[in-house]
């Protein structure tokens, strides 16, 4: 009894220490994904920063015409997107 649970504590302690070097390969990739589920969290926070920003980039670029045409395109993607979504759940 004595002997297999000494087996089992080294088998523990090795099962330990391969978890340890796999979770330091792993962690770059976690890092990344952590930093950009905050990103995405903040984008979702705060809209209305993110439109102010976008409309002043483009208006910085291309001018009062080019936020105009932006606006334009993303107001008929919009609606086409509501429109479609309508249908589809209509159709449900």
């Amino acid at each position: 009894m004595l002997q297999r649970r000494q087996v089992l504590l080294a088998k523990m302690t090795t099962q330990r220490e391969q978890l340890v070097e796999l979770s330091l390969c792993w962690q770059p990739a976690i890092k990344v994904i952590d930093q950009t589920q905050l990103v995405l969290r903040f984008v979702r926070r705060h809209p209305v920063l993110i439109t102010g920003l976008s409309g002043i980039i483009i208006l910085q670029r291309q001018g009062v015409t080019g936020l105009l045409k932006r606006g334009w395109q993303i107001w008929k993607i919009y609606r086409f997107v509501s429109k479609l979504s309508y249908n589809l759940t209509q159709k449900l």
